[in-house]
């Protein structure tokens, strides 16, 4: 059985980070750093693809608004999971701002667009919702629920940083 798994998040959640972390432990990539992250892991066809988007994704921006989109793509695939990454929308934006430049009330909007998104996906597809602050506070064991959910065996934990500790001081 042909399995695909996409990863979707807020611009500036660490959805590519996931990304990479599911390639790997699904066994697509032979190194953890071996995948940008971005885009697909592999050609459409082959098994244990990762498909990564973030919402909006590129410049110009692009979107997803009905996840039959990512259905079409991926048709051909008997299993396909998603995760959905999230990230205090606060965070999110000031890293959005860093990177791209752009105002905070242009990525509020972003936010409604990308959340109403997210939630056609959640209600009727197999998903997960991967948490930053979640994996930053319980690590590995957060980590092993999202393998078990991805019914594999991995013993990969990789390293987290805080990085919102630069966007919200204590």
């Amino acid at each position: 059985m042909k399995k695909a798994y996409v990863v979707l998040g807020f611009e500036g959640s660490g959805s590519v980070f996931i990304a990479k972390v599911i390639s790997y432990v699904v066994g697509s990539c032979k190194n953890f750093e071996d995948w940008n992250g971005y885009g697909f892991n592999k050609k459409i066809g082959e098994d244990n693809l990762v498909l990564h988007r973030s919402i909006p994704f590129m410049r110009p921006k692009k979107w997803h608004d009905d996840p039959r989109e990512i259905e079409d793509i991926l048709k051909i695939y008997e299993e396909i999971r998603y995760v959905i990454v999230t990230r205090d929308l606060s965070a999110s934006m000031l890293s959005r701002v860093s990177r791209f430049g752009g105002s905070i009330d242009s990525y509020k909007k972003d936010n409604i667009r990308a959340a109403n998104f997210f939630a056609k996906i959640i209600k009727n597809k197999k998903t997960f919702i991967w948490s930053y602050e979640t994996m930053v506070s319980l690590g590995s064991a957060y980590f092993e629920l999202l393998y078990d959910w991805l019914l594999i065996k991995s013993i990969f934990f990789p390293k987290v940083y805080d990085s919102n500790k630069k966007y919200i001081k204590i």
